[in-house]
């Protein structure tokens, strides 16, 4: 059966699931997708109540997921694990809950951060060949290359407006600034070794690197790769994610188990979200391992996949409490959030 796709008003809900439960005052509407490395799934959830929709079929470990502007498709990078080399986009179409195309990237291995540059075109890192792809959905396959000169080019971020992408190089601790309109590399800006998470400021001025290495976060400056302040966020910030209206900035830390949210105008810090030890409906989260994540098209949520107990945790921005906590697949990574409702 064809799935409805509408879009509703916020509601008061009080909702509880197995395992963990999960209960939220005026949610956001919406739908997440969640990557389970382990399971080589997609999860799609009810962004308000948690609920399962589907569990849809990836490529082998997919690894990072672009939601497209009308929030009607999700790109998934299949990056492979220890015994198969991913070399695939899955293309899943979210109005029919399945995956409609399967695009082979040919000799262009271990795709990894990806992004819609148009409604036809992602751009994606080629880790294993140090470079960012372009790859037509229409044509379905790639359809240009970029070198970054880097080695272990990660993550990627797009500035639309002057078509500029840059990647997280973690081995050489770099930022490459690559024109998407040219297909030249413009600049490669120097950060320290270990750098991984990256994002970029809506307005495009600022690019954000979080250090795994020594515990920090970087604020470059987009046009010149000047570094312009060195924020700690222990222990082991893994990504960066600026919510939608540029006034905050989440950071997930892995170990500690906790997010960093900065003011990103001020660069002081607003809060430290305790995720491991904090108590939810009766029971105590522990080794949550906070990872991937995403904040909502409202501003208001903040979705992160704790890869250590197979759920995802939204906070609420404004008060910086927990809100749910809903069950995924195994090894959840890389999430997307869409402002479809959709109700199979």
């Amino acid at each position: 059966m064809t799935p409805t796709i509408l879009i509703k008003k916020v509601q008061l809900m009080l909702v509880f699931s197995c395992c963990l439960g999960f209960s939220s005052l005026a949610a956001e509407p919406g739908t997440l997708v969640i990557l389970n490395k382990a399971d080589h799934t997609a999860s799609i959830l009810n962004a308000e109540d948690g609920k399962l929709i589907a569990t849809i079929k990836t490529g082998t470990a997919p690894h990072e997921v672009a939601i497209s502007a009308d929030g009607k498709l999700a790109a998934v990078g299949n990056y492979g694990d220890q015994y198969s080399v991913g070399n695939s986009i899955s293309i899943i179409d979210l109005t029919q809950l399945k995956v409609t195309k399967t695009i082979s990237l040919g000799e262009y291995t271990r795709p990894h951060g990806i992004r819609f540059l148009t409604p036809d075109i992602l751009i994606a890192t080629a880790e294993a060949q140090q470079k960012i792809i372009k790859v037509s959905l229409k044509e379905e396959k790639v359809i240009g290359a970029i070198s970054t000169t880097q080695r272990a080019s990660h993550m990627v971020v797009l500035d639309k407006s002057r078509h500029m992408a840059y990647t997280a190089n973690i081995v050489d601790g770099t930022v490459s600034k690559l024109n998407v309109e040219s297909d030249k590399l413009e600049k490669v800006f120097k950060a320290t070794p270990g750098i991984e998470g990256i994002g970029i400021s809506p307005d495009g001025s600022e690019v954000w690197v979080a250090n795994r290495n020594s515990h920090e976060v970087l604020v470059m400056n987009a046009a010149s790769g000047e570094i312009t302040h060195k924020l700690p966020s222990p222990q082991l910030p893994f990504r960066v994610e600026f919510s939608p209206d540029g006034s905050t900035v989440v950071i997930p830390n892995a170990v500690s188990g906790d997010l960093s949210v900065f003011d990103a105008k001020t660069k002081e810090l607003k809060a430290t979200i305790r995720i491991t030890g904090a108590e939810w409906n009766g029971n105590t989260l522990s080794n949550t391992q906070p990872v991937g994540l995403i904040v909502g098209a409202t501003n208001q949520n903040v979705y992160i996949n704790c890869q250590g107990i197979g759920h995802v945790v939204s906070v609420n921005l404004t008060n910086m409490e927990i809100e749910g906590v809903f069950k995924t697949g195994n090894g959840p990574d890389g999430i997307g959030f869409s402002s479809l409702v959709i109700q199979p």
